[in-house]
């Protein structure tokens, strides 16, 4: 019955925005931001030790088993159970995005390359996993984590890791030697690097009705949609971020303070599905922030609301 109302509740949602195509007008906006994704051309990036990659994108540790390979928005996923969350919390089951880009690097008068794609793990065995987690509301992606570097922990056999496609000890610079330490000193090594870092991103909802979906926004908006900002087209999905004037507050993030915090008057940039919303109408916007990010961004695929439904939202605010 759930299903069947999700499905009721984004067809009506549909019909309601699906003529302001129409009604837009020519919109020009000031930038256009070209996504094509991962491609396998070669690109030039800054050079990470082991200990900076920690220090500055590692937001979960696991140890985790291999169960095989996939693709996932043209990005080749793998896809492993969760043993131990080492640092930070993940589901029983993650999915793992890599790169398709073959990347190189100078440093030390050499030329690294690291070609994250051609990676190999053996089904059935166990890897400490350093991730980045992420979360996309706009695409098929969803929740997923990405690990950068080459970066492939053997767990059992430390010595055996690697970094760049070679041995991930020709990158470490701190004062543990990975070809005879134990993976206890090695986890608790790394976890004091990471001690500090907390996930900027959040999960995405599961919400199936309205009610959910209201339960699960930190903010809930009313804008009236101003100036265009950004246009970004990407091979997932395309989208806009527009300058909206904030009419009226239902629900706000109670965290959030300063220049972040939500005011009626005040121009705020919102991040919308490409072509669905008209210049100077309203809409209700249901948001999470819950990262602390300034701009505004969906709960759901199906957060834009039409002021039509103010009361029944309302109704459902505690």
């Amino acid at each position: 019955m759930k299903k069947i109302l999700a499905i009721l509740l984004i067809i009506s949602t549909v019909l309601s925005f699906a003529s302001c195509g129409n009604e837009r007008g020519d919109i020009e906006f000031p930038q256009v931001i070209e996504d094509s994704g991962n491609s396998d051309e070669n690109s030039s990036y800054s050079y990470w030790t082991f200990e900076s990659l920690c220090e500055y994108t590692v937001n979960n540790i696991v140890v985790a088993t291999f169960n095989g390979t996939g693709y996932l928005c043209g990005r080749k996923r793998y896809d492993f159970s969760v043993e131990e969350n080492v640092f930070g919390e993940t589901p029983d089951e993650i999915k793992v995005c890599i790169s398709n880009d073959i990347i190189t690097f100078e440093h030390d008068d050499r030329t690294i390359s690291d070609n994250s794609s051609e990676l190999i793990f053996e089904e059935g065995k166990r890897y400490l996993l350093v991730l980045s987690n992420f979360t996309d509301v706009y695409s098929d992606l969803g929740n997923y984590y990405i690990w950068r570097c080459g970066l492939q922990i053997d767990i059992d056999n430390l010595k055996d890791s690697k970094m760049y496609n070679e041995s991930l000890a020709l990158h470490m610079t701190g004062d543990i030697d990975i070809n005879s330490c134990t993976k206890e000193e090695f986890i608790e090594y790394i976890c004091d690097i990471v001690e500090e870092n907390k996930s900027s991103h959040r999960r995405l909802s599961d919400a199936e009705t309205l009610k959910e979906a209201v339960e699960d926004s930190t903010d809930i908006i009313q804008v009236k949609i101003k100036y265009p900002t950004i246009k970004l087209d990407s091979k997932y999905k395309d989208t806009e971020i527009w300058e909206c004037e904030i009419t009226d507050i239902l629900k706000e993030h109670p965290d959030i303070g300063g220049r972040g915090k939500a005011e009626i008057g005040k121009m705020v940039d919102v991040k919308f599905f490409a072509d669905i919303v008209i210049p100077e109408k309203e809409y209700i916007v249901l948001c999470d922030r819950s990262g602390g990010a300034y701009m505004y961004t969906f709960t759901t695929k199906d957060s834009l609301r039409p002021v039509s439904e103010k009361a029944e939202i309302k109704s459902y605010i505690d």
